[in-house]
């Protein structure tokens, strides 16, 4: 994880670690917010609200489907894996080392052999990222079981697409 922000002017100025909002408490004061795991937060210049620096629970999990130099193909449980532990999702992505020349790739996760998504997953065509999809993919299924088997499928290949990614976003439960 990589803070994108300087504290080191804040770290002085007070901080708390609590799960109730500290309230006004002087501007740039740093707030650990454990009301919901722990979110890093600073107190606005105006002393009249809070903004988020950080979510410390956050994980990713990056799987590589194949390899970098071979055309994906259509397929189911291209691959398997069980959950670490308790998951729950906020964003799915996935990439391309190659974008596809025509057709838009399209992957469907499935937990226990139930689709994740009410809109699965693509990367248009000529593109490397699912972000900037015309249609953005939908969770329907954010809580992903201890041990529960995902698998990765692959409804639609594209053409000459390769080195696909997906990448889970979420905390642990």
């Amino acid at each position: 994880m990589s803070l994108q922000h300087n504290l080191s002017d804040d770290i002085h100025k007070g901080a708390y670690v609590q799960n109730g909002d500290p309230g006004a408490v002087g501007a740039k004061v740093l707030w650990i917010d454990t009301t919901s795991g722990f979110v890093l937060k600073k107190r606005n210049a105006g002393d009249t609200g809070w903004d988020t620096i950080a979510d410390l629970n956050q994980d990713v999990l990056i799987i590589p489907i194949g390899d970098e130099t071979t055309a994906i193909t259509v397929g189911a449980a291209k691959y398997t894996f069980r959950m670490p532990y308790p998951f729950k999702l906020s964003a799915v992505r996935a990439s391309l080392s190659t974008a596809s020349s025509s057709g838009n790739p399209a992957v469907n996760i499935k937990e226990a052999g139930v689709s994740i998504f009410s809109t699965t997953i693509t990367i248009d065509s000529g593109e490397k990222t699912s972000q900037t999809a015309a249609t953005p993919a939908v969770i329907s299924d954010p809580d992903l079981a201890d041990d529960a088997e995902i698998t990765i499928d692959i409804d639609t290949a594209g053409t000459g697409a390769k080195g696909l990614k997906i990448t889970l976003i979420g905390h642990r439960v």
